[in-house]
């Protein structure tokens, strides 16, 4: 508590704040990493509920812009961006909160607003590790919309998402078609009955008519059955796989 209090006494100590405990991510104990999930999420949402108390001296505005982009952005672009898997999944998990409560419109706002700008482009990178750690933060923050645009505006990020996935389930290298199955299988399983039925078709069709039979990769052929095992996990999804599953072979 007093740790993320001082991210919120002035916007000049957020990024000092952020810097000393960034070093020690990647080797801390897994208690010490919730410890400091705990702080972030605390510090910013201490600043969005303070921002309409005129009683305090500070401007609560510099403070939550401050940690969104001095803080939880870096944190964002590092958990896609960094050079080593484990390091880049121990940097994401610090996010964890976020994700949980993603529901909750205040947080999913945010999370539209500061990844926006970073996974998109990452899921097209050249870069097969970033398109990798990309499909990580997409099942994550699915369908990554902003809560006050509407239903438009919601079914677009739904396609952009689709889109994606059927992009990596596509790709021409083998660990991202594997990474590609694995985001698919877990956004089809949560959100079955909000995803339109074409696109449930078309990622299907690609997981069980293509990798199943991927004579290039053991390893894409096993991703196949694994996504279907997910999916599975689902009775809602019975119905429709019922009829495609002897085709795994």
């Amino acid at each position: 508590k007093f740790i993320s209090h001082l991210f919120r006494l002035h916007p000049s100590f957020v990024n000092d704040l952020h810097q000393a405990i960034k070093v020690q991510l990647p080797c801390v104990k897994r208690s010490i990493l919730k410890a400091y999930a705990e702080i972030y999420f605390t510090a910013w949402k201490a600043s969005c509920d303070s921002r309409n108390n005129d009683s305090e001296e500070v401007d609560r505005d510099d403070i939550q812009t401050a940690i969104e982009e001095n803080v939880l952005q870096d944190i964002m672009h590092a958990g896609i961006h960094a050079a080593v898997p484990n390091t880049a999944k121990t940097v994401r998990s610090v996010l964890d909160q976020f994700y949980t409560k993603k529901k909750t419109p205040v947080v999913e706002s945010m999370l539209h607003r500061l990844y926006g700008p970073l996974l998109w482009r990452a899921l097209s990178s050249s870069n097969a590790r970033v398109r990798i750690q990309a499909s990580f933060v997409l099942v994550d923050t699915f369908p990554l919309r902003d809560p006050d645009a509407g239903r438009e505006a919601t079914e677009v990020c739904v396609k952009k998402s689709m889109a994606a996935l059927a992009s990596l389930l596509e790709d021409d290298i083998p660990s991202v078609r594997v990474a590609g199955a694995t985001a698919a299988s877990k956004i089809l399983s949560s959100f079955w009955v909000a995803i339109p039925s074409k696109d449930i078709q078309s990622l299907l069709n690609l997981i069980i008519t293509k990798h199943a039979s991927d004579a290039t990769s053991s390893n894409v052929r096993a991703s196949a059955v694994v996504a279907m095992q997910t999916l599975l996990e689902e009775e809602k999804t019975h119905a429709v796989l019922r009829p495609l599953l002897p085709s795994l072979g």
